[in-house]
């Protein structure tokens, strides 16, 4: 997968069957927590469009997913995310399906029934795995 870095805020994942994963963008951007947040719901989304691309025989070796977001205060959270797909081997015809398809996705699905959080400090030595 490769993740280009287009700007603060901005991102773009394509080549999801590459195997390897690279990082690419502009000097001074960088790759971190808040980034990686936006990739995962951006592979997740793609995860979902790969599988219903396989389903009715459309490539996906194009695919390309782009997420944009902001930021909102009190607290300082994610506000919004604007996620354009671009899947330029599907047919016109498929674009709501495809839409459809990309709402299925277990990412969009815990943002609009966010789940509980917990949160437990301790002093003592993390678990050995």
């Amino acid at each position: 997968m490769r993740i280009r870095l287009n700007g603060e805020n901005d991102l773009t994942l394509s080549e999801f069957d590459s195997g390897e994963f690279e990082i690419v963008g502009a000097e001074g951007l960088h790759f971190s927590a808040l980034e990686m947040f936006a990739s995962g719901f951006g592979l997740c989304t793609a995860s979902v469009l790969m599988s219903y691309g396989e389903q009715i025989g459309v490539s996906t070796d194009q695919l390309a997913v782009r997420i944009r977001w902001r930021y909102a205060e009190d607290p300082h959270r994610i506000a919004a995310f604007d996620m354009d797909i671009h899947w330029p081997e599907l047919p016109a015809s498929r674009l709501k399906a495809a839409e459809r398809a990309a709402a299925l996705c277990t990412v969009h699905a815990t943002f609009r029934h966010p789940p509980e959080l917990s949160t437990r400090v301790s002093t003592d030595p993390a678990p050995e795995a």
